[in-house]
């Protein structure tokens, strides 16, 4: 199950006959310490504070599995205000989403996140669309029943949703697998190419290394993030001397500057170079992650470094 944490973007406090404005109400858009607030006196209520636009972007296939709304807030002053409604809309409030998920206790005094729903909680529905979703607005109230006035704060309003594609299941470490029903599907094919899975690795990236000792060894590099092993291919600008790559610490395995060398990457597995130097004062190395797709080769640089004899 993947899912997308978003803080609104726009946020208003609604006019009303009867009610206390909120202020400052900008600050419920990002968590910074900075809150809106409203002080109400005995037996008063707020106006509807509105948080919009949160911008998920959630595709119009996804399945939407749930919705936590998470609030930071806190009461200057313990047994007084109180959630009135806490509401779920659409479109400038002209489509309810949800019945009202308000709690019936008074807010703290410690400065505290309070969230309302769970990663399979629709909130009441049967299920809701992506379209809904990504036009999302919040409509919260609240109300002091006390004989006290009482000052709360908001600093910040968030809404994350749970969702998946169909076909497509996300784990817990965001890596997407395809699935018939409950059946996952190991392997596909384009022709006799194997198409996926076929991963990139997590961010890779040489230091140029310059040195008077020979040969010139560049940093290990550490592939992480595969499913399965991939085709990397090695490459060399043109120039003397003797390049080579060293995989999971092995022997130096060595690679001219016109046979390139196409090695096969797992998890984990680590990678290096050295360069000798006989004719020129560098080399300079090009790592590539081999694609197959449509039965083409297709190369995606994945870092470039040089190794310089001083």
């Amino acid at each position: 199950m993947a899912n997308v944490s978003k803080f609104p973007t726009s946020a208003t406090s609604k006019s009303g006959t009867g009610v206390v404005q909120w202020s400052n109400v900008n600050n419920i858009t990002a968590d910074d310490g900075s809150a809106a607030s409203i002080t109400l006196g005995s037996s008063e209520q707020s106006a509807i504070l509105v948080a919009g636009n949160f911008n998920f972007g959630i595709s119009p296939l996804a399945t939407i599995d749930g919705l936590v709304i998470s609030m930071e807030r806190y009461a200057s002053l313990s047994n007084t205000i109180e959630d009135k409604q806490v509401l779920l809309t659409a479109y400038n409030g002209s489509f309810i989403i949800s019945p009202d998920k308000s709690a019936s206790a008074y807010w703290s005094t410690t400065n505290g996140v309070v969230t309302f729903g769970s990663p399979s909680d629709l909130w009441g529905r049967i299920g809701i669309s992506a379209e809904i979703i990504n036009n999302l607005e919040l409509y919260f109230t609240c109300y002091n029943l006390s004989y006290s006035s009482a000052t709360g704060y908001i600093d910040y309003v968030k809404a994350t949703v749970y969702y998946s594609i169909d076909g497509v299941k996300f784990s817990s470490s965001s890596l997407a697998d395809i699935r018939d029903g409950s059946t996952q599907i190991q392997k596909i094919y384009h022709g006799s190419n194997q198409v996926f899975p076929d991963d990139e690795p997590n961010s890779i990236s040489w230091s140029n290394v310059s040195s008077s000792t020979s040969p010139v060894t560049s940093s290990t590099q550490t592939f992480t993030g595969l499913n399965t092993s991939i085709p990397i291919q090695l490459a060399r600008a043109a120039g003397g001397g003797t390049t080579s790559y060293i995989l999971n610490g092995g022997s130096p395995v060595a690679f001219p500057f016109n046979s390139p060398a196409s090695i096969s990457i797992s998890n984990n597995d680590t990678l290096s170079f050295s360069y000798a130097n006989t004719k020129a004062s560098s080399a300079t190395i090009y790592v590539y992650h081999e694609n197959k797709l449509n039965g083409t080769n297709n190369y995606q640089l994945l870092d470039q470094l040089t190794l310089q004899k001083t």
